[in-house]
């Protein structure tokens, strides 16, 4: 994945064109055309064959790195959304360029052609066609996420790609565009092949440090990174694909980790989680007939859950410890120096793939994180890692307030929130969850209804009452 350049404010001042890091624009040869996005990199190409010379001459590369190529070779890495299963959105390559003696060593960056699948090509289920808009949306917020996240992480010393190459300067919805970035693997080779790996303490404790640094850079300042973001963060919000999930979980599920009594509980509290997390008076999701939504049995589909959203919630919005978050901080998306240990520098990480960025609070890019953690007392110390670097990185009047306590809350919060979408997601096939995140659930739920169900509307005066705003 990519990331954002220097000088990003400029990155629109090319309409129909690409934009060079430094803000200049690109010489009408290396603009994109329709024919230079369609280009394949299939297997590999050497020479001055690479579909990305083509889609941006030479010239501009050139005016770009500050030296002039000599040779190139392009290898595929993967199609976008390989990992999750999807295909036709485009594809991931890496290009090395070589230059002529003296010029200094070869130089690779990261290009990801973003190609649209066409809207035919989708499974003509209401979920299939929700997930493929969000999924259109997901790759303006990516390229958006690089352009606002460059400057006030690099301020505070946090590694992120940079973006050198945004083709066309303003990507439309549903249409094809290219991003070219910063090949960071040499400074961050962990987890630079995309495999998916537990990471060690020392990479959890600099993923939580980055992340801290990310939620700093946009704390209680709801307005500072734009209006390209998602309005919430986290591709497992509860908005019309989540809710269309959730219509589809069977009546009476329940599995392993989760009874079915406990699953019909957080099924009718969700919508009041859902709106206490984007900032709102909870009760604000008990208003209009559409609310109770979420509790659609799964029988009952059709047109009544194509029109079965979850209201975005009224009512003012808090932004107060509100912030961006990445979204998707999995360990697959946080590259690292190395692995740490006794007698090693300090472990340094960069996060990538910002395609779920949005506001939020940032305990829920913590617990994605934490997720796969054994231990619920390690789960407790990451906690307190995050809120101290959260607090270093901040100014001191703007922490004061956060404790511990009301990060655990908004911890608990999202935790609820990531159990009711991995029930939602595939009908729950994929459940899992650890000790400590059932024992969340259960907390939570007894202290909202004292362990018997209650209907919408009395989940969200329990949430207000337990989760103040």
């Amino acid at each position: 994945s990519p990331a954002a350049p220097d000088g990003a404010g400029d990155i629109n001042s090319c309409p129909g064109q690409g934009t060079l890091a430094s803000g200049s624009c690109l010489a009408p040869s290396a603009a994109s055309s329709a024919a230079a996005l369609a280009a394949d990199a299939e297997g590999g190409t050497q020479g001055f064959g690479s579909a990305a010379l083509h889609e941006l001459g030479i010239d501009a590369l050139t005016q770009a790195l500050g030296r002039r190529p000599v040779s190139a070779e392009e290898h595929r890495i993967a199609p976008i959304l390989h990992s999750i299963g999807e295909g036709d959105y485009g594809e991931i390559t890496r290009l090395c360029l070589h230059f002529a003696p003296g010029q200094g060593a070869p130089s690779c960056l990261i290009v990801k052609r973003v190609r649209p699948k066409d809207e035919a090509k989708v499974e003509p289920t209401e979920v299939a066609l929700a997930e493929h808009r969000r999924f259109l949306r997901s790759f303006l917020v990516e390229a958006a996420a690089y352009r606002s996240f460059a400057a006030p992480l690099e301020g505070l010393g946090a590694a992120l790609p940079r973006l050198h190459f945004l083709v066309p300067a303003t990507p439309r919805l549903g249409e094809p565009f290219t991003m070219v970035m910063e090949d960071l693997t040499v400074r961050f080779p962990r987890g630079s092949s995309g495999e998916i790996r537990r990471m060690t303490q020392e990479e959890t404790e600099a993923a939580l440090r980055w992340l801290a640094a990310l939620h700093a850079s946009f704390w209680e300042s709801p307005q500072s990174s734009g209006g390209d973001l998602f309005e919430r963060g986290c591709y497992w919000v509860l908005d019309e694909l989540g809710a269309l999930q959730l219509s589809g979980v069977p009546e009476g599920y329940g599995n392993r980790y989760v009874s079915r009594g406990e699953w019909r509980r957080l099924r009718t509290a969700a919508p009041a989680i859902a709106a206490r997390l984007a900032g709102r008076p909870a009760a604000s999701a008990a208003a209009g007939d559409a609310a109770d939504c979420a509790a659609l049995p799964a029988g009952r589909r059709g047109s009544e859950a194509s029109s079965c959203v979850v209201p975005t919630p009224s009512g003012t919005q808090s932004h107060r410890y509100r912030t961006v978050l990445h979204g998707d901080a999995k360990p697959e998306n946080i590259l690292s120096s190395h692995r740490g240990g006794r007698g090693t520098a300090e472990v340094e990480c960069a996060g990538i793939d910002f395609a779920f960025a949005g506001r939020g609070y940032g305990a829920c890019d913590v617990a994605y994180l934490l997720w796969s953690e054994l231990a619920g007392n390690v789960v407790d110390e990451n906690l307190e890692h995050y809120h101290a670097a959260l607090l270093a990185f901040l100014p001191q009047a703007s922490g004061v307030g956060y404790t511990v306590a009301k990060l655990r809350q908004h911890f608990e919060l999202c935790a609820l929130d990531f159990i009711r979408w991995m029930a939602g997601f595939k009908e729950g096939d994929y459940f899992w969850a650890m000790p400590w995140a059932i024992s969340i659930l259960r907390d939570v739920l007894d202290r909202l209804d004292g362990g018997r169900s209650l209907s919408l509307s009395e989940y969200a005066r329990a949430v207000d009452r337990e989760y103040p705003l």
